[in-house]
């Protein structure tokens, strides 16, 4: 009987402690976040902190997922699409349309709608008379074949790009710890897997479903008797054999979109995305983010995903300089100079350091092939 009792207690005890797990990792994450700079002592940091925390996935046939629609004072986002700067139409001069894909940097984690790097870029093109309409076709978490599913509907709807910009990289060499398990990976395949297995259980196996939800949630089942993991981890690779495997598959990327473009009519830029390595001044900020410094409190950040780990930064450093090789555009230069805080964290760009990769990326831009400007 007091075993019966302990069984039955344990889910809903399960569930109360699992909540205010998660409550409390959330209300530290956001107090992280709105210390930081740009967000510390301003009267919106935290509010955007707050506001980010409804962004939501929803399922999508054909690239997996895109963010749920969003109406907020600092997000907003319709049919998957984040608002973006879009300059007033000049009497005279043709409105360029730019695709713009990649992962949460280029989505714009961290900044507000008109902050984003695919606004700043609308926004230095109006700068210099040019005008371009900036479609943020990105998405957190997406790799480069998701984007380019994303770009082949797009096209099929007879939507025509002057050009397609491709800024990634992170999710790419992040995605490689699941190879060679994993091909070509999504930012969390096991995520997936999980939900596929549980689908397919719920509708033919219901039995097996109350039990497996049972011990995912049960603290005494999942902590004495955890499930494996559905796909198992990745065996130990060189980073020699890491490099090949990542940068061969981001030029195939890289090549078949600039076929899609010789097919369509656009031009094509592939962009390593720039991280916080790439400044040679680092802000006292960010120092908190340079894992390959020793370790003292001045380089422990809040939360420890924020750091670049030294490993991490040498395959990163060794696929980016393999297919920088091979033409795609390198801006590690935007930040020559800047002492300035550029980064929330290792890898997402603050609404400055947006605006100083739009700047660089601007020059990039195959605006000779644009008459009438």
């Amino acid at each position: 009987m007091v075993l019966g009792a302990i069984l039955l207690a344990d889910v809903p005890a399960s569930l109360v402690v699992l909540h205010i797990s998660r409550l409390r990792v959330e209300r530290a994450t956001l107090r992280a976040q709105a210390a930081q700079e740009p967000y510390r002592d301003t009267e919106w940091g935290t509010a955007y902190w707050r506001e980010i925390t409804r962004y939501s996935e929803r399922w999508d046939p054909h690239v997996v997922y895109r963010v749920g629609e969003m109406r907020g004072r600092f997000i907003n986002v319709e049919h998957g699409v984040r608002r973006t700067y879009k300059p007033p139409a000049v009497p005279g001069r043709p409105r360029r349309l730019i695709f713009f894909f990649g992962g949460s940097a280029a989505w714009g984690h961290g900044a507000r709608d008109f902050e984003t790097l695919p606004s700043w870029l609308a926004r230095v093109g109006e700068e210099h008379g040019v005008s371009l309409e900036v479609r943020n076709y990105a998405e957190s978490g997406w790799v480069n074949w998701q984007g380019i599913a994303y770009l082949l509907d797009k096209l099929a709807a007879g939507e025509r790009p002057d050009t397609v910009i491709f800024l990634s990289g992170v999710n790419e060499t992040l995605g490689a710890r699941q190879w060679p398990e994993v091909r070509r990976p999504i930012w969390d395949a096991e995520l997936y897997v999980s939900a596929m297995s549980e689908a397919v259980q719920q509708r033919s196996r219901p039995l097996l479903r109350a039990w497996t939800y049972y011990r995912n949630t049960s603290l005494i089942w999942s902590t004495l008797l955890p499930l494996p993991a559905y796909i198992a981890p990745s065996a130990q690779t060189s980073l020699e054999a890491v490099t090949r495997r990542v940068s061969s598959d981001y030029l195939s990327d890289k090549a078949m979109v600039e076929a899609l473009g010789r097919e369509f009519g656009f031009s094509t830029l592939f962009v390593w995305q720039p991280i916080v390595a790439d400044k040679a001044e680092l802000s006292a900020q960010e120092r908190r983010y340079a894992g390959w410094l020793p370790p003292s409190p001045d380089t422990t950040p809040a939360l420890s995903w924020w750091s670049l780990p030294r490993d991490l930064r040498a395959t990163y450093e060794a696929v980016g300089h393999a297919v920088k090789s091979r033409g795609v555009v390198d801006l590690a230069g935007a930040f020559d100079g800047v002492s300035a805080t550029a980064f929330i964290d290792w890898m997402h760009p603050s609404e400055l350091g947006n605006e100083w990769i739009a700047r660089a990326l601007y020059e990039r831009l195959p605006a000779a092939r644009w008459p009438g400007q």
